[in-house]
């Protein structure tokens, strides 16, 4: 529809509202009252340590040192037929006494040297059955060589070559420190052979251990000598008390049986006179007795 001229348009029609109303707040929810704080739990008290039991020693007890073992002794005697008694000094016997240490492995002949703890002794005397001489070996062996020195003095009893090659290894150890003078006297040095010699068995001897330290060593029980001759003499001590009780014994008796019988023969006699037992006065005065030294009754 087209609008007239200078006649002004219609007004429209007011138009209803037609928004949504407000919806109402919805009343805030009250706050919930806080929780009250749950006291704290008070704090279980510590438990006390219990006490250690562990006995500890006391920090200044003595410390002992081990006690060494004692070295053993091996005694072996050695006969030789191609050397005199008067010849046993000096090199020769140097000589003869560092082979029997080789030969019983107490020496080092590399070293030229005993090994610690180890030594060796001699002693030669002629014999005259034999010729030549008997020497006794003495080694103190070291408780390190004591097995390989046992094993070795059993072994060159039946094998008396060791004992050569030994002789022989002593010379050129000897001769490595020797002086001029020794060298000479080596070059007359005979090596013997093993026929020439004659070993016996060896007696080898390691004594007892000493007690530990701090530990007192155990009694020595009474020789069974002593302990005999105690026991005699208490016997005759014993005898002689005995005998001397019953010697005096036999005298008081005879001597109490006597004056009995004394006494019975004079009241005898006197009762066979007068008729009738006598007084004590009459007995005294019949065995000898002075009547004025006896008491007389009234």
């Amino acid at each position: 529809m087209c609008a007239l001229a200078g006649v002004p348009p219609p007004t429209p029609a007011p138009t209803a509202n037609t928004s949504t109303p407000n919806t109402p707040n919805t009343p805030s929810t009250p706050n919930t009252p806080n929780t009250p704080n749950t006291p704290n739990t008070p704090n279980t008290p510590n438990t006390p340590n219990t006490p250690s039991t562990t006995t500890t020693a006391p920090s200044n007890a003595p410390t002992y040192a081990p006690t060494p073992a004692p070295p053993t002794t091996v005694v072996q005697k050695v006969g030789f037929t191609n050397i005199q008694v008067d010849e046993w000094k000096g090199t020769v016997r140097k000589v003869y006494e560092v082979g029997y240490a080789i030969t019983i492995k107490i020496y080092n002949a590399t070293s030229n040297m005993y090994e610690d703890g180890c030594s060796i002794a001699s002693v030669a005397v002629a014999t005259r059955r034999a010729g030549g001489i008997e020497v006794a070996y003495t080694a103190t062996v070291a408780p390190a060589q004591k097995a390989a020195a046992s094993t070795a003095a059993k072994q060159v009893e039946s094998d008396p070559s060791i004992l050569v090659s030994s002789i022989s290894a002593a010379k050129t150890s000897v001769a490595a420190t020797a002086t001029a003078e020794e060298k000479a006297e080596l070059a007359n040095i005979t090596v013997p052979t093993a026929a020439s010699i004659q070993v016996k068995p060896a007696t080898i001897t390691t004594p007892a251990p000493p007690p530990p330290p701090g530990v007192p060593p155990p009694p020595t029980p009474p020789s069974k000598s002593s302990s005999e001759g105690g026991g005699m003499l208490m016997i005759l001590i014993i005898g002689g008390v005995g005998a001397a009780v019953v010697a005096v014994v036999i005298v008081v008796a005879f001597f109490m049986c006597k004056g009995a019988k004394e006494e019975d023969v004079v009241k005898a006699k006197l009762t066979g006179k007068g008729g009738k037992v006598p007084s004590n006065v009459d007995m005294e005065m019949a065995v000898g007795v002075k009547p004025n030294k006896l008491e007389t009754k009234e």
